[in-house]
């Protein structure tokens, strides 16, 4: 399993926003043998911790918001890496320490890497993504 920092999104229950300046950190480490990677996306209107994990083949993501109750609604994208194609998308409000779980299981991707984005409607974000893995 690939695990690296990237964009994509996907899933159901998390959390998100407060900050300042954009800082990343990445602690890898293993859940039931698998590898995890963490990424921290500390903005200055975002704040927000990002796992990506594999279950055999299904690509998981865990968004907790470290910061603040969005002030609006922001969309979870999960996307191809290679061609930044959507996967899925979710429009998804979060409150202050809330988690979110998005799973692209293997008939909607086939062994391709899949990152996630958080797009806020509240402020305009570069799409990078903010956590990319791949479960072939």
């Amino acid at each position: 399993m690939k695990v690296s920092r990237g964009l994509l999104l996907f899933g159901w229950a998390a959390a998100l926003l407060a900050g300042a300046a954009e800082s990343v950190a990445a602690q890898p480490g293993t859940a039931g043998g698998a590898e995890v990677k963490m990424v921290q996306v500390a903005e200055a209107q975002l704040d927000l911790k990002v796992t990506a994990s594999c279950d055999g083949k299904v690509a998981i993501f865990q968004i907790v918001n470290a910061g603040d109750r969005w002030p609006g609604a922001g969309a979870i994208k999960i996307v191809r890496a290679v061609d930044k194609s959507t996967i899925s998308q979710r429009s998804i409000r979060m409150a202050a320490s809330q988690q979110a779980t998005f799973r692209v299981s293997e008939r909607m991707n086939p062994g391709d890497e899949v990152g996630l984005f958080v797009e806020p409607t509240w402020y305009q974000r570069a799409m990078t993504f903010d956590a990319t893995v791949s479960c072939p």
